[in-house]
């Protein structure tokens, strides 16, 4: 037998030859479809789905029970060879032929490994016949080298963090955070390609709020062309501040698709974008934030008390305004408890300004001896009251407030000594009862004398001098702008972290009427500590 195939080997043309002389003597006519001679066959290296043929047969005259194939070894110019074991009929398992009836049979061949153009020829032979081919069908196969490209590992998943940022914030984002300031990202593939061809590419998802398109988010050309080396580089371009089209904070879901040539499966790069906002409002609202937060520092630890005393101050400076003679008295004392406030010493104007009050006291009582002294019209000790009575104001005008109750016992005495007119008993009596009550008050209301203004203190100064305010400016501006403004601040600050917590992120809020409603009512009852700040900066508190 080998010497026979040796034979018929030689030459395709002399093997033709033989077969058709052989049929004939054999007597059996065999043929094959129109086009299905010579059988050709192209398929990929490697890939055995690709080297399947299906061929027509049909025997004309006279059934064929059986044929077996019998393939020779295919060769090609470099001397590469197909083996014949690696050829075989895959369907129908036996080969039978009816009379004029066409016949399709699937050929097969596996474990093609060198890419080349092999020929040779199928011998098909009946059982028990020997050697003696019915037919033989000359073949090509080519085997193809198709490029593909094979995703590394390390960027099975492509994850990009971008920042959206505009001059300063772009420079505080490549400053922070460098690696999410990067125009372009690397996605490595293994390309077995041995010469330069071009891959198409695609992007698709969205944002997951902003439903924004992901292709809008990065830059990714509709080709690319691949070199013919081993690792090739995809570099995905991503928009960034820079860019016409701003981006918007969210996180993009999607997949960059590369469709290779010769209908090869596309390769799918699962993709995620973060984008996040500039670094810069971030930056100013923690700043403000801090600052607020020393400001609500400030309001409980001094802030509060100073605001307190100062209105305290302005409440008692209107009561002596009703009486501009006797406020007249008080003014020095008054402007010096005014500065000791604005520096800072509380406790200090806390004492002047409850002398201050017992002082205005004084002054209200000695105006009600005068009116009541009226009474006494033509009585010869009333000039001596009125004496002692502008005495006491001027003891009291200088802060001597010991002697100015020693002045109002005497002023007590000579009134009692006065005879009563007649039908001015009821005034007479209040007049001595207001006398006697004033001279106990002004005897235990003595306080040291106010000389004037105290120095302010070294940290008050600089602190006035790196502000650029004066303490006048801080403590009138605390009292009147910053405490009703934070209070108002915090009172919306917790109606919208309220809202947004607990209704605009229920989308079915109102479906449980008792559950949401006394769910919002406690979150605003346990918010105690920025109810315990409202409290404390309330104004009138």
């Amino acid at each position: 037998m080998a010497k026979y195939l040796a034979v018929f080997g030689r030459s395709s043309a002399c093997v033709c030859f033989a077969l058709v002389l052989a049929a004939s003597a054999a007597g059996v006519d065999l043929q094959v479809a129109p086009g299905d001679s010579p059988i050709t066959i192209s398929g990929k290296v490697g890939d055995d789905s690709t080297f399947i043929k299906r061929i027509t047969l049909l025997a004309p005259k006279e059934a064929v029970p059986e044929l077996t194939l019998f393939p020779g070894d295919l060769t090609d110019s470099a001397g590469a060879v197909i083996a014949s074991s690696q050829i075989a009929v895959t369907s129908p398992a036996k080969i039978e032929l009816p009379q004029n009836t066409p016949k399709i049979i699937e050929i097969k061949i596996a474990g093609v490994k060198i890419p080349g153009t092999y020929k040779g020829n199928l011998l098909f032979l009946q059982p028990g016949k020997g050697f003696t081919p019915v037919i033989t069908v000359p073949i090509e196969v080519t085997a193809q080298v198709f490029p593909s490209l094979v995703l590394r590992k390390s960027g099975d998943t492509l994850k990009i963090q971008l920042i959206d940022c505009w001059r300063v914030g772009c420079w505080l984002a490549r400053t922070l955070q460098p690696s999410a300031s990067n125009g372009a990202y690397p996605v490595d593939f293994d390309n077995n390609g041995l010469n330069e061809y071009n891959v198409v590419l695609s992007a698709t998802g969205q944002g997951e709020t902003t439903h924004r398109p992901l292709s809008e988010v990065l830059q990714i050309p509709t080709q690319a062309t691949v070199a013919p080396k081993p690792i090739y580089t995809l570099r995905i371009e991503a928009q960034g501040g820079a860019q016409v089209t701003r981006l918007l904070p969210d996180r993009y879901s999607g997949i960059v698709q590369l469709n290779p040539p010769h209908n090869e499966a596309p390769i799918k790069i699962p993709t995620e974008v973060d984008v996040r906002s500039g670094p810069l409002w971030p930056l100013v609202v923690l700043i403000s934030g801090i600052l607020v937060g020393r400001l609500l520092k400030y309001m409980k630890d001094k802030g509060g008390p100073q605001s307190d005393l100062l209105l305290r101050y302005y409440q008692l400076d209107a009561r002596m305004s009703r009486q501009p003679a006797d406020a007249q008295l008080l003014q020095t004392a008054m402007a010096a408890v005014k500065v000791r406030i604005y520096d800072m010493e509380l406790d200090g104007a806390k004492a002047d300004l409850d002398t201050l009050q017992n002082r205005w006291s004084v002054l209200c009582h000695l105006r009600q001896v005068e009116a009541t002294l009226a009474l006494y019209n033509g009585n010869p000790g009333v000039p001596a009251i009125v004496q002692s009575i502008q005495e006491a104001r001027n003891l009291i005008s200088q802060g001597q407030d010991v002697n100015a109750a020693a002045q109002i016992q005497q002023i007590d005495a000579a009134v009692r000594a006065l005879a009563v007119p007649q039908g001015a008993a009821p005034q007479v009596a209040t007049a001595y009862r207001s006398a006697v009550a004033f001279a106990a008050k002004a005897q235990t209301a003595a306080v040291a004398t106010t000389t004037g203004p105290a120095k302010p203190a070294p940290y008050v100064l600089l602190i006035s001098w790196i502000t650029g305010m004066s303490d006048q400016v801080r403590a009138e501006g605390t009292l009147w702008v910053a405490r009703p403004l934070l209070y108002v601040l915090l009172l919306v600050a917790l109606v919208v972290v309220g809202i947004s917590q607990l209704y605009m992120k229920n989308p079915i809020f109102g479906s449980d009427p008792l559950a949401d409603y006394f769910g919002i009512a406690a979150w605003g009852m346990s918010s105690d500590v920025a109810s315990r700040s409202l409290t404390s900066i309330k104004l009138g508190s």
